[in-house]
């Protein structure tokens, strides 16, 4: 824990840990933090740099190109190169791989996909007694921007045929569009909305 707000302050305390642990491997997560490992990568040859990629980069790119700022562009272009030097990828599924060749030019070699795993919340499940009441219960938690896909899932889920339920638990800018489109395609009374909750395994429980 470096105790600062945002990844580029960071920086020069990940060189020092880097030059003092000398490390073999480096696994990042966050997209930003992954172009920042590949920018590093230059000047520490001797450690593989391997980042987890949990975007669908089309998406990102139309929202840089949409927002028409001269940083966001230069921000591009130092994205796309730290991303590219990064020596191997970790993709949640196989579309986010595509989609992640489709937009960069990389060695697919040296891209994998590992998916989410399940974590403490299947001991929640394990332990539960489903309610078998012929309802699908569907739930999606995280940020409500555009990059995260909750329109695309409600566009998805209005076609079902069967029972269902949908959670949606989070905040953001896009949440009155959410909420037009949930009206807009009469879910309404299929909709189970909670803002903030600080025990996602309970709402994964159920």
């Amino acid at each position: 824990f470096l105790n600062k707000s945002r990844v580029l302050f960071a920086l020069f305390n990940i060189i020092k840990i880097l030059i003092k642990e000398k490390p073999q491997i480096v696994v990042s997560s966050i997209s930003h933090l992954n172009a920042m490992m590949g920018l590093l990568s230059i000047a520490f040859r001797n450690i593989n740099f391997v980042g987890r990629h949990s975007t669908i980069s089309k998406v990102a790119q139309h929202y840089i190109t949409n927002q028409k700022k001269t940083w966001l562009s230069l921000f591009s272009v130092l994205f796309a190169y730290g991303t590219k030097k990064l020596d191997y990828i970790i993709c949640q599924s196989s579309d986010m791989k595509d989609d992640f060749l489709e937009c960069y030019n990389y060695n697919p070699d040296n891209i994998c996909v590992i998916r989410n795993p399940i974590t403490k919340a299947e001991i929640s499940v394990a332990n539960k007694e489903f309610r078998n009441d012929g309802v699908t219960r569907l739930i999606t938690i995280g940020r409500f921007r555009k990059i995260k896909g909750q329109l695309r899932l409600l566009d998805v889920v209005s076609q079902l045929k069967k029972p269902f339920e949908f959670t949606i638990i989070g905040e953001g800018e896009y949440k009155e569009r959410i909420f037009n489109k949930i009206k807009e395609l009469k879910l309404e009374d299929k909709i189970n909305y909670i803002n903030h909750t600080n025990n996602i395994y309970k709402h994964l429980g159920n």
